[in-house]
């Protein structure tokens, strides 16, 4: 199985998820979706339960820093904008 296993490193897969951004024509939703498969490429597994948790946690908060950064736009500016419409 280890030929199929991801070729990159680690720190590849993370700069990936880090540096992801909404691409113009994505919708949130689909940005997220490609996010979420870039962000599985940084999870290691554990066989201690209380330890895969953790690592889960913070693999979700990555993936919850990444959608934020790297959204078109600026949420507020666009609030904004609605408002006075």
């Amino acid at each position: 199985m280890k030929r199929f296993k991801d070729k990159h490193t680690d720190q590849f897969n993370y700069t990936r998820v880090q540096n992801a951004s909404q691409e113009k024509n994505e919708s949130p939703e689909i940005f997220l979706d490609r996010l979420r498969r870039l962000c599985q490429r940084t999870v290691r597994s554990s066989d201690n339960a209380v330890e895969q948790a953790v690592i889960n946690q913070e693999a979700d908060r990555r993936l919850l820093a990444a959608f934020i950064n790297g959204l078109i736009g600026t949420p507020c500016e666009d609030a904004n904008a609605r408002q006075y419409r």
